[in-house]
């Protein structure tokens, strides 16, 4: 199987692309429209906000505000 998955390539302008361009390729259009939904944007400023309450300053917390309002509106 290893073998045959070496075996595949997709082509771009005759040049024969590597197998992790080729499933990047592949992936990239799934990630992207995952990436869009409101539950996937939720999460990353989730993480995002734990992150910022691990520091001792204010700012990223304030940077973590601001994209949480870009990203939904005002709270």
């Amino acid at each position: 199987m290893l073998k045959s998955l070496r075996s595949l390539r997709l082509v771009c302008l005759g040049k024969p692309l590597p197998l992790f361009r080729t499933m990047i390729a592949l992936i990239r259009p799934v990630l992207m429209s995952f990436l869009n939904s409101d539950k996937v944007k939720r999460l990353i400023v989730d993480m995002l906000r734990k992150l910022a309450e691990q520091s001792d300053n204010t700012v990223d917390d304030q940077a973590v505000d601001f994209i949480e309002r870009g990203l939904f509106g005002e709270k």
